[in-house]
């Protein structure tokens, strides 16, 4: 056991230096090649980090996917979310003015969550992480309800 033990911590130890090159990391990280190519990465990793409502308004195109009984269904489609009185909402037409959905927005996280109930007595819960990537900004989440779950995955368009 000790023996297969070492053999599995050599061949860890081999392939992560093949993976720094092979020299044992001898060059400064100014001096490598790669350095700047993981710094523009790392700049442009995605961030959840303080979206405000105003940048996440707008037009996004998502694809929908669904787990529900009757079958899975996949379709693309456009949502459109609004400000009004302060508060991220989807616009709907004439039954947002009937009824105010209002989401609950978590600046820190850009997390945006609605739970509503309907008038039959199930509840609906809706779920939106905003995450900004490559200067454009992602919409991602669910719709649960008792029907299933309904996924949500797209970017923005305006």
């Amino acid at each position: 056991m000790k023996k297969a033990l070492m053999i599995l911590l050599s061949l860890a130890l081999t392939l992560t230096l093949a993976a720094c090159g092979g020299d044992g990391g001898g060059k400064a990280p100014a001096e490598n090649s790669n350095a700047r190519e993981l710094t523009e990465a790392s700049a442009s990793q995605p961030t959840t980090d303080g979206i405000s409502i105003d940048e996440i308004v707008g037009i996004y195109e998502a694809t929908l996917k669904s787990d529900w009984p009757e079958g899975p269904r996949e379709q693309a489609t456009e949502i459109k979310l609004v400000k009004r009185d302060g508060q991220l909402e989807f616009d709907k037409g004439l039954f947002i003015i009937l009824k105010k959905m209002p989401f609950d927005y978590d600046k820190n996280t850009s997390t945006a969550i609605c739970v509503y109930e309907h008038p039959d007595g199930t509840t609906t819960t809706e779920t939106f992480v905003f995450t900004k990537e490559n200067e454009g900004i992602r919409i991602s989440g669910t719709s649960t309800c008792t029907a299933g779950t309904v996924f949500f995955d797209g970017y923005k368009v305006d």
